[in-house]
């Protein structure tokens, strides 16, 4: 690559939906953050690391930007989730106390990982509400998009239901 994977200004606000000026805002506040971004003209920007995630980074990335909580530790993501006002959002954890699964199955929710639970109120899709069949496959589209994502970095993930994803075996997320 001859750019050596620096990516324009131009390109960055065409795929996030903002200006130029508005990549150039979003890169000063992650510089403030921690990262280190390399920036040349003529060639563009380029990651050259920082944190691994925070509620800024994981919000920038996300396509309808809805509100991200991000917590260093808690009880539980989806014990915050419940508590949260609004149509919808995004709570995120590093590490969780105490993480419930299906049927209240507890956990480990060591640092290291990521942890995080979404919801979405009736509110959220306006005049219709989502149906409860619909609700069911998004949790199983949820479950296939995480496994495709792994696929594109080639790793192999399996999906067992409802929404459980395992690498080698292991559940990774669900």
């Amino acid at each position: 690559n001859e750019s050596e994977d620096h990516v324009s200004g131009q390109a960055l606000g065409e795929m996030l939906g903002i200006s130029r000026a508005g990549v150039l805002r979003h890169i000063e506040k992650l510089r403030k953050m921690g990262y280190v971004i390399d920036s040349e003209s003529r060639k563009g920007h380029r990651l050259l690391g920082g944190e691994v995630y925070s509620a800024y980074s994981v919000e920038l990335s996300m396509r309808h930007f809805l509100p991200v909580t991000f917590l260093e530790e808690t009880s539980s993501t989806n014990d915050v989730a419940k508590r949260l006002e609004g149509a919808a959002g995004v709570v995120i954890a590093a590490r969780q106390t105490a993480g419930r699964g299906r049927k209240s199955r507890a956990f480990a929710s060591d640092e290291g990982g990521v942890y995080l639970s979404a919801w979405f109120t009736s509110a959220y899709f306006g005049d219709r509400p989502l149906a409860p069949k619909e609700a069911v496959k998004s949790v199983l589209f949820a479950g296939l998009a995480v496994c495709r994502m792994l696929d594109s970095f080639g790793v192999k993930g399996e999906l067992k239901w409802p929404n459980d994803v395992l690498v080698g075996g292991r559940k990774l997320t669900g």
